[in-house]
């Protein structure tokens, strides 16, 4: 997978969590932005805490990661509607994202989210975006 379609999976599969979580995480992680912006940054412009918004973030990143890790399961359980048009097309971009994750970093998808999960999660989707394996290295500074 090219990196091109694998920014256009990430964002397709964005736009499946609420407005207010995709927004946070293109805004965290510099999605279709020109920079990063920080937590604090972040809810200064909407007029909330920094708290508010690293749980938003987090929650986002967890249901982004939950989606690609089990998303036969997701669609499954869920019988009544669902948070995206095309089941089939929702398939194939969470299996490619999956099998791109693993090639990777097998840890985040294997490794069960530990007590304090932000920096995992934090990985999780820096890895996702930017193509390198965090793991170990992972520096809250390098967004600035």
């Amino acid at each position: 997978m090219t990196a091109k379609e694998r920014g256009q999976n990430i964002k397709e599969l964005l736009s499946t969590l609420t407005p207010k979580e995709e927004r946070v995480l293109r805004l965290y992680f510099g999605i279709q932005e020109h920079k990063r912006n920080t937590l604090e940054e972040i809810g200064k412009s909407n007029e909330v805490s920094r708290e508010q918004i690293k749980k938003t973030k987090n929650k986002g990143v967890r249901k982004f990661r939950n989606r690609i890790i089990e998303i036969r399961k997701i669609l499954n359980e869920n019988k009544q509607g669902t948070f995206f048009d095309d089941k089939e097309r929702l398939i194939k971009i969470c299996d490619k994202l999956r099998e791109y994750v693993e090639r990777v970093n097998q840890d985040l998808l294997n490794k069960e989210l530990p007590y304090h999960y932000s920096e995992f999660l934090d990985e999780f989707m820096l890895t996702m975006i930017d193509g390198v394996d965090w793991s170990g290295h992972y520096r809250r500074k390098s967004f600035l």
